[in-house]
């Protein structure tokens, strides 16, 4: 498993390659401040990156998905709402944003026990806008504390 510190490592990288990853993080940090900024001009909501403004957040969402169907999820707030969820795992578990070469995607990786793992905030806001509660921000934050326990063991038996 590549450690995620050696991917935005100017020294790893082809010079192009490093500053396209640190223009999209940079982007994706962006639209991150876009959207607390948007909820607290709209709502009078101050958003901080932790699990109380997901808890708000996974409402929200709530309140708002029956306006869609999963083809007119609006790509733009997809991408910062999940931009966002990305931001507060970061703050909340550590990690890094990234693109993982084996899924193709856009994620955040998480230190675990032995290595890191990939969550994909972008796809997972998606899926609660179009399939529901099942696919909960909510939840889906609150899952990361059992990947990023220290005691947990990453390693398989043989």
């Amino acid at each position: 498993m590549q450690k995620v510190e050696t991917l935005l490592d100017p020294t790893c990288l082809p010079f192009t390659v490093y500053c396209l990853l640190f223009t999209m993080i940079t982007g994706i940090q962006h639209l991150a401040r876009h959207f607390v900024r948007s909820v607290q001009s709209e709502t009078g909501i101050e958003l901080d990156y932790n699990h109380v403004a997901i808890k708000w957040l996974d409402g929200y969402i709530e309140n708002i998905r029956s306006h869609y169907t999963a083809e007119t999820v609006p790509a733009g707030l997809v991408q910062s709402v999940g931009a966002f969820v990305g931001e507060c795992i970061i703050a909340t578990y550590g990690g890094h944003w990234g693109h993982d070469r084996e899924s193709d995607e856009w994620g955040v990786a998480v230190p675990v026990n032995g290595g890191d793992v990939w969550l994909y905030p972008f796809n997972k806001v998606y899926k609660h806008f179009a399939a529901g509660h099942e696919h909960s921000i909510g939840l889906f934050f609150e899952a990361i504390k059992n990947l990023t326990d220290p005691t947990r063991d990453w390693h398989i038996s043989t």
